[in-house]
């Protein structure tokens, strides 16, 4: 499997303006002028765009019908370059589970993707010895401190997830929650309880039935994947 890139074709680097909603923000280009950008992350994300901050975007196919002929692709905080777009956090954590980059999953084979069991759709079914197990995956940019959090907006998607997940998992082997966490400089990873306290709850009633498993990544300066991968606590 060939390594993510961060953007497809030549990256566009500018200025973050505003966020006129959830899924547009208003950037600044010295050589295009005034872009409007598709952001395909629905979190927050105010620690990340603050006005004059250098955003890449990624030009969208000229086929396309968006409105938006650019997306947001990633946004630097200090010298550390945060990816936004969630649609590829998928990519890579089955990047990285194929090439055994992340600890404690080496073990681990992929047997399928977007995978529906009942009413339930799960990014993953793995294989761990032999036994078949679900595996989901959460994009994780919020941070400070050195602590990573999750989620950075309400999701009771997320949190069903996580009672599903628990509900499925088997005596000997637990099903398997992924959270991919931009950038590299964050040692300890927790729910944030401030925003999504219900999520938060969850996630501490169903840890014993669940592996949490929280890596950061990050990209190198030609925009690819690294294959530092670190394990949080």
């Amino acid at each position: 499997m060939e390594r993510p890139e961060l953007v497809r074709g030549s990256p566009v680097y500018a200025k973050f303006v505003e966020r006129i909603n959830r899924f547009v923000v208003r950037c600044h280009s010295e050589d295009i002028g005034e872009i409007d950008a598709f952001m395909a992350n629905p979190g927050r994300l105010g620690e990340l765009l603050i006005p004059g901050a250098d955003i890449v975007l990624e030009r969208s196919d000229k086929s396309t019908t968006r409105k938006t002929l650019y997306s947001a692709a990633g946004v630097y905080s200090d010298d550390t370059l945060i990816g936004l777009n969630t649609h590829h956090t998928n990519r890579i954590a089955s990047y990285l589970l194929k090439n055994k980059l992340v600890p404690g999953l080496e073990q681990v084979d992929v047997v399928d993707s977007e995978v529906i069991h009942k009413r339930s759709r799960f990014d993953f079914l793995v294989s761990e010895e032999g036994i078949p197990l679900f595996l989901e995956v959460k994009s994780v940019s919020l941070s400070g401190n050195g602590i990573a959090m999750f989620p950075d907006a309400v999701t009771e998607r997320g949190r069903r997830h996580l009672k599903e997940l628990a509900d499925l998992s088997r005596l000997d082997k637990t099903n398997i929650i992924l959270f991919v966490v931009q950038g590299s400089g964050n040692d300890l990873f927790m729910p944030d309880y401030h925003t999504d306290l219900e999520f938060s709850r969850t996630m501490l009633e169903e840890r014993g039935r669940l592996r949490i498993i929280p890596v950061g990544v990050k990209w190198d300066r030609f925009l690819r994947l690294s294959d530092c991968v670190r394990l949080l606590t």
